[in-house]
């Protein structure tokens, strides 16, 4: 008796375990908003680089499994400005060279999470164009101790042709990788299979007692 209840007991964590792996195979992700800050003037007060940006087209969602990554383009970024300058004046310090900080703000839908990814743009000189540097990829956590983390692409953009009107937008892409996944939490009816086992057991265990 005691070996078949060990069997039955066996059999039913088993059963549990492997409902768990299957319901958390994968993590489904909705991006509901982004937002991006590009902040042109600095703590010193001057200004530097103008920059304009647009988002793509949300929400955008998908399925990960762990490990999985998945990039996609999420905004255009340019400058409106025609020409990069070297000065803010006559001899006035460094202008539209200066580091300025640019903030993309995410908030997800599933899982229900918001995160934050910084970096700073600047002007170049020569080619007369402007670069977008982010900093390390974060890690987001959320519910259950399931991790992923959202890493940014550098980028270089154009500014607006004097004479066409025209400028080359730069896009940033986005890729979000699942580290983690949730931890599985059993059903309701599966916790209660696995206490009747338990009820079965401790029955046993008294009928052996009373012999």
């Amino acid at each position: 008796m005691q070996a078949k209840f060990a069997a039955v007991l066996a059999a039913t964590v088993t059963s549990l375990a492997v409902f768990g792996s299957e319901a958390q195979a994968s993590t489904f992700f909705q991006l509901d908003d982004v937002t991006v800050d590009a902040f042109d003037e600095g703590p010193d007060g001057f200004l530097g680089l103008d920059i304009s940006t647009k988002v793509r087209n949300l929400p955008i969602s998908g399925v990960l499994e762990e490990g999985e990554t998945r990039r996609f383009p999420l905004f255009k970024i340019w400058s409106d400005e025609t020409f990069v300058n070297l000065t803010a004046g006559f001899f006035g310090p460094l202008d539209d060279v200066r580091r300025r900080d640019i903030e993309v703000n995410f908030d997800f839908a599933a899982p229900d999470v918001s995160a934050t990814v910084n970096g700073f743009t600047r002007g170049r000189f020569f080619p007369q164009n402007g670069v977008v540097r982010f900093f390390d990829p974060i890690e987001v956590q959320f519910e259950n101790g399931g991790l992923f983390t959202i890493d940014l692409e550098d980028t270089k953009f154009g500014l607006r042709n004097k004479k066409t009107g025209k400028v080359k937008k730069g896009t940033v892409y986005a890729n979000v990788t699942l580290v983690s996944e949730s931890q599985p939490v059993p059903e309701p009816a599966s916790l209660l299979g696995l206490l009747a086992v338990g009820a079965v057991g401790a029955g046993v265990a008294r009928k052996r007692q009373a012999a």
